[in-house]
């Protein structure tokens, strides 16, 4: 529970990083002084910076994911039920399959695909971006760094981007 007159926000901030890629950091905090002074001094020393608020939101929009583990069954029938389901794309990797629907959608199709036997291990909101933006070698240990450094703030609930590596790695 919440400690006695500790009182928290969620924000979200918006910046860029190295090469411009879009930053979109939801945080949690209880003091969003603290937590934006300490998000805009990781990204100057990360070659970023904050932006306004609007500035890259509008890049992202909010979707449904649905993560299901442990998947070794037919994918044609795994291809109709998410279809079923209202949902809009998957991707499997492994034996992990990444299903996105839309955000009205999102219990629905987790329900249904529950109830049909699927082992969901994750159901969430969160911001997919629009169109991406590819990072070459040099760059990329650069954003993986600073990524890592945003996410592993106490105060970051989520931190999204748009960039993608290029795939000559």
């Amino acid at each position: 529970g919440e400690l006695e007159g500790v009182v928290y926000e969620e924000m979200s901030y918006e910046g860029y990083g190295p090469n411009g890629i879009a930053i979109l950091i939801e945080v949690i905090t209880d003091n969003k002084n603290r937590t934006v002074s300490e998000l805009r001094h990781i990204l100057s020393k990360n070659n970023g910076n904050l932006a306004e608020p609007g500035s890259v939101v509008w890049m992202f929009e909010r979707k449904g994911e649905i993560l299901i583990s442990d998947f070794h069954g037919d994918e044609e029938k795994l291809f109709e039920d998410i279809l079923d389901s209202g949902a809009d794309n998957f991707e499997i990797a492994q034996k992990n399959v990444m299903v996105t629907t839309d955000q009205s959608n999102l219990l629905k199709s987790r329900d249904l695909l529950e109830s049909i036997g699927y082992q969901i291990k994750s159901a969430d909101l969160v911001m997919i971006p629009k169109s991406t933006q590819e990072i070459d070698g040099d760059d990329q240990v650069k954003i993986v760094n600073l990524m890592e450094m945003i996410d592993n703030h106490d105060d970051v609930n989520n931190v999204y981007s748009n960039f993608i590596f290029s795939s000559d790695i």
